[in-house]
């Protein structure tokens, strides 16, 4: 999808061509792209999280984010020498073609993991072996019957819903207070993004270190509180920037404690049965994506014409205050799944 995507938009007729179909082509284009990125960066972290035990998939799996940022940090150093060099745009994604062509080859090589293949392979054996008077006696059809909490998909669509705030605030709302009120260029914006992403890596880095001594859920819930006691700053800044080093500085502090899972994210992923976790996690990933950009780009602007700087305020507290209570819901879960094993250990114990 990505690929194909990205060659119909180097080979697309200009407007002057072929009139409104082509915005349409494109918009259709740029659609496609999103739902197959959904699926490359949710599929690449699950298939880390069952093939690698914790604490080594905090790790790992968190870097499979900040390749995702490394992307993001590309795009903006390209559309930056696009500017400067007059290249044409069309190359690029010529280019992301050859790209996206190379990733999916090399994903058809790579084995399923071993807890997907051994619930695959205990279906099978169970289903082979089914009887009508044995059914109540086997114990793996339950397995992939297994359904998913109500609360367990409200909590991950609630944490996965702050990012996209935290990201419109920054980059896109931002941009807007650095042309009206500081009168930056177009360059000059995406210049000062590409520096806010390069700190927005490094500190994904730094998180993804500190998982080795701390726990990673108190990890996502210190970002997000202390992103919560900036709000105020924030909005207040954003609504009448006083100086640009406040805002420079409030915004570096918003990148580094962005409503973010890193390095939590493989915990998220745990809770949810074996043969659901991808459907589940990916479509519930692209609806708090689709929703809350829509959502923040719309709201943002109504309330901060009619609330002036209590506008961003009103929007981030509500989206915060769900992101922490879905980050306590999955430590509630953690701490029972721990007394669950550790009760076994005992019992097994026992004469």
């Amino acid at each position: 999808m990505m690929s194909i995507s990205c060659f119909i938009m180097a080979i697309l007729p200009t407007y002057n061509e072929i009139g409104i179909a082509a915005s349409v082509i494109m918009i259709s284009c740029r659609v496609l792209q999103s739902f197959a990125a959904t699926g490359e960066a949710i599929g690449a972290e699950i298939y880390l999280t069952e093939t690698l035990k914790p604490p080594m998939s905090y790790k790992v799996v968190s870097w499979v984010a900040e390749v995702c940022t490394l992307g993001s940090l590309a795009a903006l150093a390209i559309a930056s020498t696009v500017l400067k060099l007059q290249v044409s745009w069309r190359l690029i994604f010529a280019a992301g073609c050859v790209i996206a062509f190379i990733g999916s080859t090399a994903r058809t090589r790579l084995k399923e993991t071993i807890e997907f293949s051994d619930l695959k392979r205990r279906m099978k054996k169970a289903i082979n072996g089914i009887r009508p008077n044995n059914i109540a006696q086997n114990t793996d059809i339950p397995t992939w019957k297994e359904k998913v909490e109500w609360k367990t998909t409200l909590a991950y669509f609630l944490i996965y819903s702050g990012f996209p705030l935290c990201f419109y605030i920054t980059y896109i709302y931002g941009a807007e207070v650095l042309k009206y009120s500081f009168h930056f260029s177009a360059e000059q914006i995406i210049s000062h993004n590409l520096k806010l992403t390069v700190l927005g890596f490094c500190s994904g880095i730094s998180f993804i270190i500190l998982a080795g001594y701390f726990k990673p859920l108190a990890l996502v819930k210190v970002r997000a509180v202390v992103f919560l006691l900036l709000s105020p700053f924030l909005s207040l800044c954003m609504s009448m920037p006083i100086s640009l080093s406040a805002f420079y500085l409030l915004q570096v502090l918003s990148v580094i404690f962005c409503l973010g899972t890193v390095p939590a994210i493989p915990i998220f992923f745990r809770h949810f049965p074996v043969l659901k976790r991808f459907t589940y996690s990916s479509l519930i990933y692209s609806l708090s994506r689709a929703i809350m950009y829509v959502v923040t780009s719309v709201g943002i602007l109504y309330l901060a014409k009619h609330f002036s700087s209590l506008g961003i305020l009103i929007m981030i507290l509500p989206v915060t205050t769900g992101f922490l209570w879905g980050v306590l819901y999955f430590e509630k879960l953690e701490q029972a799944e721990k007394y669950a094993v550790s009760e076994v250990k005992i019992r097994s114990k026992r004469p």
